[in-house]
């Protein structure tokens, strides 16, 4: 019997984030207040330890503990990422959520739907958060997966209002993450939500040679995405985890969802 090569654990970080989209062109979540109550009753550890198994980081607009984001540690006092002592949802934040349903005139929640392309687990990321908007918020969502072809055709002709769907980081830089989820024109904004002031703060950034300046204005970016308003609401960042046998020569993880595929560099050794 061939005796087995040992292995390694290997990660290049955040690569994926999961998310919950909002379709702001469309009754009720027209109402930025129906949108940041969601936003405070999703409660991203359950997603955490049910797809990920406790491995992945906090949902947060971008990545915790990077260079251009707030630490986790941070991340978990705000309103929408706290918890008790037990690990339970912050009953201030949902509080707040049913507060601001009540205010725009939904006090006993509303039917709707969440689209999702049947892969990667979409359908069931979806009924977590189905699950959780009815528990606080009263919200009765139907998933409705669909094929991923059929799915881009419902975003792309806005035959939908919430939808459950990912966006893979090909390079960790705030240009990357921002312009395929937060801006008019990205990927996964199907409904073209852009406010002025994400604009003006990515164009900014965009443009700032001092990095710390540019921190500053991703920062400003990521307070308003957190607090204010979000069409992209991420509730994990999936890490890419691989454990690889010793033998196999020139491994080094990619960065990107997309690329950690490509093996024809490698090779195996006895």
């Amino acid at each position: 019997m061939r005796k087995r090569g040992a292995g390694k654990e290997d990660s290049a970080g955040p690569t994926l984030s999961h998310a919950l989209l909002i379709n702001t062109s469309v009754a009720p979540f027209d109402d930025v207040r129906v949108r940041r109550a969601i936003q405070l009753v999703l409660h991203r550890q359950a997603f955490n330890q049910i797809f990920g198994n406790g491995s992945y980081l906090i949902g947060s607009p971008f990545p915790p503990d990077t260079w251009f984001s707030s630490s986790t540690e941070e991340l978990l006092q705000l309103p929408g990422l706290r918890e008790t002592a037990d690990g339970d949802k912050d009953p201030r934040d949902i509080a707040e959520a049913q507060r601001l349903l009540a205010e725009a005139g939904y006090p006993d929640g509303f039917e709707t739907t969440i689209l999702a392309a049947n892969f990667l687990g979409f359908p069931d990321m979806a009924q977590v958060a189905a699950d959780q908007m009815k528990r606080w918020l009263n919200i009765d969502a139907v998933v409705q997966p669909e094929e991923p072809a059929a799915g881009y055709v419902r975003y792309e002709g806005n035959d939908w209002k919430l939808g459950f769907h990912g966006n893979g980081i090909l390079v960790m830089d705030p240009d990357q993450i921002i312009g395929g989820a937060y801006l008019s024109t990205a990927t996964r904004n199907y409904s073209k939500w852009e406010p002025t002031k994400i604009r003006e703060l990515y164009t900014a950034q965009q443009q700032e040679s001092d990095i710390t300046k540019r921190r500053e204005m991703v920062l400003e970016m990521e307070d308003y995405l957190l607090n204010v308003d979000s069409p992209y609401i991420v509730t994990e960042w999936a890490m890419l985890i691989p454990y690889v046998d010793n033998r196999i020569k020139n491994y080094h993880i990619a960065a990107g969802f997309a690329n950690h595929t490509n093996k024809e560099h490698l090779w195996y050794e006895e």
